[in-house]
């Protein structure tokens, strides 16, 4: 080993520890949900508008309405971010909303999926809750699903991993992020 071998080794993995100092932060914060039928929280929403209209099926007349403004009073009730999409499957002057996706900072934060859509893409119409659970829970390494407190549905959350999601008895599901505990302590701060 030559004396500047030593110095160039010492310069790599400084590099290396910084890199992983500046990208640590932005790893620990990102939500690890599972990525559902194409979906997964984190995504942007051009992913998110392919995904969705991948799930319908060819010649449907489904389409993305995008929430920018106030100016669809149904969106701003349903979407409670600034900016959303929602899967519109409804008749010109008539939307029929399936799925509804919220975005905070060009990422995915929560998205609803409605039990006629559920049922389609899942091909689970008439499937007992407890059969279709177990297939969700299987497909997507969900560990468990508990009763939720008022007993209304089924939920997981992952403190850890930063999301939870809500299984309905009509299929009818909700996935969306949850501050870790590290970012409740530094909210808390």
């Amino acid at each position: 080993m030559n004396a500047n071998g030593g110095l160039q080794s010492r310069k790599f993995w400084h590099a290396l520890a910084l890199s992983l100092a500046l990208v640590a932060p932005l790893i620990a914060s990102a939500h690890e949900g599972p990525r559902i039928k194409g979906l997964a929280l984190g995504d942007p929403p051009v992913t998110v508008r392919n995904a969705a209209t991948a799930l319908t099926r060819n010649g449907s007349s489904c389409h993305i309405d995008e929430k920018k403004d106030t100016s669809n009073p149904y969106l701003n009730l349903t979407i409670h971010t600034a900016y959303g999409m929602a899967l519109n499957c409804g008749a010109v002057g008539q939307p029929q909303y399936v799925a509804f996706f919220e975005f905070r900072d060009n990422q995915m934060t929560r998205y609803t999926v409605g039990a006629e859509f559920a049922n389609a893409i899942f091909n689970a119409g008439g499937m007992p809750l407890a059969d279709f659970a177990k297939a969700f829970v299987n497909a997507y390494g969900i560990p468990r699903l508990a009763p939720s407190s008022d007993q209304r549905f089924l939920t997981y959350r992952d403190a850890d991993g930063g999301w939870e999601v809500d299984l309905y008895p009509d299929h009818s599901f909700t996935v969306r992020t949850v501050d870790t505990p590290r970012q409740q302590t530094k909210n808390f701060n």
